[in-house]
């Protein structure tokens, strides 16, 4: 059965394009429904700001257009990578309680701009705000690391190699714990 779940996560997680197309921050669940910020009414997204000093940005937006569940990928100044190489956008609680969301190139621009557009996991955990960080990843050999995907000491949500760190954020507005 994990065998079955590891091939289909490697499946929903290999992204498709490039740019044409370890503790990360709080609960953002928890913060907008304390406070009552503007974030509860604004879009819902991650602002990612560098981790490794370079000058690497972006952000991810979750939406809910006409119902179905839209992630807007959109990243820049990364350093264009293809063959094995990978850079992998996890959604996560925690570093033993994280998921990939996809795995891109970036082309020559430096860029990720994609959309993708499906009602998998990465919306349940945003709605029950349970996995609100967004962590994206460098992973010199990507063979390896969707290897490592299910082979977790704590389960598949523990992943052997997650890569090094270069991009982060906390998800923040109205879709964060709507489903709580």
């Amino acid at each position: 059965m994990l065998a079955i779940f590891a091939l289909a996560l490697c499946a929903l997680v290999t992204g498709c394009g490039g740019s044409d197309s370890t503790t990360v921050a709080g609960t953002s669940a928890e913060a907008t429904k304390e406070t009552g910020s503007s974030a509860a009414t604004g879009p819902t997204q991650a602002v990612l700001r560098p981790v490794d000093g370079s000058n690497a940005s972006g952000t991810i937006s979750y939406k809910k257009p006409n119902g179905m569940p839209l992630i807007k990928v959109r990243l820049q100044g990364l350093k264009p990578i293809s063959g094995e190489e990978q850079y992998v956008i996890w959604q996560l609680g925690s570093r033993h309680d994280m998921m990939p969301v996809a795995s891109y190139y970036a082309g020559k621009d430096g860029r990720i701009t994609q959309d993708i557009e499906s009602s998998f996991e990465p919306f349940q955990f945003l709605e029950d705000g349970s996995k609100t960080n967004v962590l994206v990843t460098y992973v010199a050999q990507d063979d390896d690391w969707r290897e490592g995907l299910s082979a977790g000491p704590n389960g598949p949500w523990d992943p052997l190699i997650v890569g090094k760190h270069l991009l982060e954020g906390e998800i923040t507005g109205s879709l964060v714990g709507e489903g709580e």
